[in-house]
């Protein structure tokens, strides 16, 4: 019935399986008659990391109980990208629902990493029903809480039980940093109950039997593996490296700027990247860098989900990876708005002020500007200052022109953005960044996570009509507001912990003076008087942005802390509101997070 490599149902210890069913909630009350007679109806397996265990839409036939590891849930949305919705961990149960209903699988459920299940085949799930029928009120509630987890508020549970630390540099100890990696993280997630704190496993340990380390999985509140790849134009243990990588929920390879490995060795870490499970590429920089130097092209080319930038290994720094594998990295989306979006730096400042860290920013629009500039690591005060140069000293946006593509040349735009970004990329923030436009060519969303940051937030803010779009590899690219104003749906696939939203986006309604447009005093209009009539640039920016509303309701919701700040009276193109907007926003998040019984930071 399963096509994975199976284990006999004999030969269990019994011991170790009264071990096993105690952490297991939906047979924890039955006997111990039971139990034996359990174990003859059940199927138990190893499922390698990235294999699946069943597809959406395939039938229903078996339930399953994951005794060691973690499951990935994924399902494919209307447009066929694949969403993650959560995760499965030890102890838990996955594939009931079909096999009580008889429909076809929900989800995709695969395995993070090396994973030890048990199935039950409808037969078997049947005899057990009819046995013991308290197990199937049981079975329901677990089924509950797993909905309420996955299509519910998000919430902010630990997501990693093991961890690899995969080092690439001679230079850099895995294990160094691991032994302080662990002390971070038992301080952000203490043991609870009778688990022991953070064990670090070096190459010392590859003797460990599978068993064994389920054991230590079980008995410790996480597993930190450190295994050094690479020193000096050879390979170090590549067996206990690869232990390492198949065993963890989380990767972690550490690396700094100078860091160059040779190809056969790129080919080789391709080769055993395994979804879905994270990978981030680690770099530790100087402690004294200003901005974050660009690693060799080998490394590069690594496969990472993120790249994370780090100055040295202090505290403030370790804390950041630490929030990272808990599933509590901040996240922080800023949206679109035009002068309005002054206030996303009142909200930060609030934030700075209530302790919160950021871990992670992206935006759309001029909160694109605004999240690249808190990546590269700008205070305040420099948000502030380099936000008045470029919008409030002059006005950015009237180098008129014929309007063939637009109502301006945009050069003066273009002009602001190398200035204050020069020829830096996403990989040289100190924190993980991304922007959104909306590709015309796709009639989709376009994410910019690499290449120049300046031609990304260049194409973010392209109001159609009245900034001429960027053109890249042949797309079209224009404002982000147009089909995404709010991307926290975006940060939350990241999956990485709470999504924090500022939502500046909100219209009001275009409302108009005259009856007609036929009757239009145009010659008031010339003269700059008052016209008790829209103008093109509102018209334009009206008729931009106002499809991605219903999106951005959706999106609200996805973000576990929201700011809406009270700036709707602000017009889209009053650039000298910056001292006003800042203020409205601080005091409006002074406000919520005032209203916030526990903080999670």
């Amino acid at each position: 019935m399963f096509g994975w490599r199976l284990f006999a149902n004999t030969g269990w210890e019994d011991e170790g399986l009264d071990a096993t069913f105690e952490r297991l909630p939906l047979f924890r009350d039955l006997s111990r008659k039971t139990l034996k007679e359990l174990t003859e109806e059940l199927t138990w397996f190893s499922l390698p990391a990235g294999e699946p265990l069943f597809h959406q839409g395939a039938s229903g036939d078996a339930l399953f109980v994951l005794i060691s590891g973690m499951l990935s849930v994924t399902v494919v949305d209307h447009r066929g990208r694949s969403k993650r919705i959560g995760y499965i961990h030890a102890g838990e149960t996955v594939g009931e629902l079909a096999l009580m209903s008889g429909e076809p699988r929900s989800a995709t459920v695969t395995a993070l990493r090396d994973s030890t299940l048990f199935g039950l085949d409808q037969s078997a799930f049947q005899r057990l029903i009819d046995r013991h029928p308290h197990t199937s009120s049981q079975l329901l509630r677990m089924l509950a809480e797993r909905q309420v987890r996955m299509h519910g508020p998000p919430t902010l549970s630990r997501h990693a039980g093991t961890i690899a630390l995969i080092s690439l540099d001679p230079e850099l100890s895995s294990e160094h940093l691991g032994h302080r990696l662990a002390e971070r993280l038992d301080r952000l997630d203490p043991p609870s109950g009778d688990r022991l704190p953070t064990k670090v496993l070096g190459a010392d340990a590859i003797e460990i039997t599978e068993d064994r380390l389920h054991e230590l999985e079980t008995i410790h509140t996480r597993l930190l593996y450190c295994a050094q790849l690479y020193d000096r134009g050879r390979m170090l243990n590549p067996a206990w490296a690869r232990r390492c990588h198949r065993q963890a929920d989380y990767v972690f390879a550490l690396a700094r700027p100078t860091t160059y490995l040779p190809a056969r060795v790129v080919n080789e870490l391709i080769k055993h990247r395994e979804e879905p499970r994270p990978h981030d590429l680690v770099m530790i920089h100087p402690a004294h860098a200003d901005t974050p130097a660009i690693p060799k092209p080998s490394v590069l080319q690594l496969p990472a989900d993120l790249q994370i930038n780090l100055r040295s290994d202090g505290p403030a720094e370790l804390d950041r990876l630490a929030r990272l594998v808990t599933g509590k990295a901040n996240g922080l989306v800023l949206a679109g708005g035009g002068a309005r979006g002054y206030s996303h730096i009142g909200v930060i400042k609030a934030l700075k002020e209530a302790g919160m860290p950021i871990d992670l920013v992206g935006g759309a629009s001029i909160g694109s500007i605004i999240a690249g500039g808190l990546a590269l690591g700008w205070s305040v005060e420099e948000l502030y200052d380099n936000i008045k140069v470029a919008f409030v000293d002059s006005n950015p946006v009237n180098d008129y022109t014929l309007p063939f593509v637009a109502l301006t040349r945009g050069d003066k735009v273009t002009r602001r953005l190398k200035r204050f970004f020069g020829d830096l990329t996403f990989g040289q923030t100190w924190q993980p960044f991304f922007c959104v436009s909306s590709n015309l060519t796709k009639g989709d969303i376009e994410l910019h996570r690499h290449g120049e940051i300046w031609r990304a937030l260049r194409a973010s803010v392209s109001i159609p009509g009245i900034l001429p779009p960027m053109i890249e590899d042949g797309q079209v690219l224009v404002d982000g507001a147009v089909m995404n104003n709010l991307p926290t749906d975006i940060m939350r696939n990241f999956g990485r912990g709470p999504v924090v939203g500022v939502d500046v986006g909100q219209v009001e309604a275009l409302v108009c003076d005259i009856p007609d447009y036929s009757y239009f005093p145009k010659w008031r209009a010339l003269f700059r008087l008052r016209t008790g009539a829209p103008g093109i640039a509102s018209l334009l920016v009206r008729s931009a942005t106002i499809s991605s509303e219903a999106y951005a309701r959706s999106c609200r919701d996805q973000a576990d802390l929201l700011f809406t700040p009270p700036v709707e009276q602000i017009e889209l193109r009053s650039w000298k509101t910056l001292d006003y907007c800042i203020e409205c926003g601080y005091r409006h998040a002074i406000e919520v997070l005032n209203q916030v019984e526990k903080p999670w930071w």
